[in-house]
């Protein structure tokens, strides 16, 4: 990467939960590399490592998010308001 010019970092997609996760993973031919527990968003992860980024799918993991901007977007979003997906650049 040079100067100012943005590469895509990964896509992230809320869904129901882990098992629906884990579901969309197999049935897309890929495999978890990791997983994270967004401690005060009151989200969880798997993620799925490509070539030069990486797709998240992400859901609500039933604790409170701690930052209320966090709790607006992130929690809405998990609810099925607004879009599920996103897209994160570096």
């Amino acid at each position: 990467m040079t100067g100012s010019q943005l590469e895509l970092d990964h896509i992230f997609l809320f869904v129901r939960d882990e098992h629906h996760a884990r579901e969309m993973i197999a049935q897309a031919g890929l495999r978890v590399n990791y997983s994270r527990i967004h401690k005060g968003q009151g989200t969880r992860n798997i993620c799925a490592c490509l070539d030069d980024m990486f797709l998240e799918l992400l859901w609500l993991d039933g604790s409170v998010a701690v930052n209320e901007c966090e709790a607006i977007t992130l929690s809405a979003r998990g609810r099925g308001e607004g879009s599920p997906i996103g897209v994160s650049w570096r």
